[in-house]
């Protein structure tokens, strides 16, 4: 399956990075901005306007951040992939509660379920979308 940017249509092999990187679509769109541009407001006045099919954490996080700092609309972007990984985290922890933390392999052997390990990685992958979404740009240093 083949992997592109939602904001710049390019292909990529980690978003965090592709977004965040001196080659990504986040250093094409500080290219493409000169110094004294008026940058066009975002739709909700100043405030970038909360995707409509985010889950209960992804609205949360969306919320909190948001509610934070002042991004700009490839920030937004990256915002929402970590919205998303927050989903998932959710989701496998739910997985995880219900089925419990520990399951019986063919052979009877106890195994941790494989939801453990989904909710760390999506977790990890969060905590990094977030602080890419955070930081400071070139322009703001």
């Amino acid at each position: 399956m083949e992997r592109r940017c939602p904001y710049c249509r390019e292909k990529f092999k980690r978003l965090d990075r592709h977004l965040s990187g001196r080659v990504g679509c986040a250093a094409e769109a500080r290219r493409r901005t000169f110094p004294g541009e008026v940058v066009a407001p975002t739709p909700s006045g100043g405030r970038l306007a909360t995707p409509d099919d985010l889950g209960p954490a992804g609205a949360r996080l969306w919320a909190a951040v948001v509610g934070e700092y002042a991004l700009d609309p490839h920030q937004g972007t990256v915002l929402e992939a970590a919205c998303r990984e927050a989903d998932c985290a959710e989701a496998a922890d739910r997985a995880v509660a219900a089925a419990g933390p520990f399951l019986t392999g063919r052979l009877g052997q106890c195994q941790v379920h494989p939801g453990v390990a989904a909710a760390r990685a999506a977790r990890l992958a969060m905590a990094r979308l977030v602080r890419a979404a955070t930081a400071p740009t070139d322009e703001a240093a």
